[in-house]
């Protein structure tokens, strides 16, 4: 039996396609300790109970990128002269930035782990 290798080019854009992966991974690793290490400060300063966490900026961030992506899908399928594609993911963007704007006007004592 006899094993033919891959094109360059197919070896080429695995090793790229790995090397993004790890320096994804290390990237989300280096903010996930840096986070570890922030709260381990607060708790031995003892200021952690003061520091209540707000959820409300990762609901924006994510509704801006969904937002973002299904707008870019939609006028991409647009532009091939396909239907709009993308619209859900658009839609449920605007979904969260909705859900960002009314947990906004609550104070923020009320505002528990979103």
């Amino acid at each position: 039996m006899q094993f033919a290798l891959p094109p360059l080019t197919d070896l080429a854009a695995f090793g790229f396609l790995t090397l993004v992966v790890l320096a994804v991974t290390g990237f989300v690793g280096a903010l996930l300790y840096l986070d570890h290490r922030q709260t381990m400060a607060l708790i031995a300063s003892g200021q952690y109970a003061d520091a209540k966490r707000d959820g409300r900026a990762w609901v924006l961030a994510a509704g801006l990128v969904l937002v973002a992506i299904g707008v870019g899908q939609a006028a991409e399928s647009v532009a091939a002269g396909m239907p709009p594609e993308g619209l859900t993911l658009a839609l449920v963007g605007v979904a969260a930035l909705v859900y960002y704007v009314v947990r906004r006007r609550e104070r923020p004592s009320d505002v528990i782990d979103a």
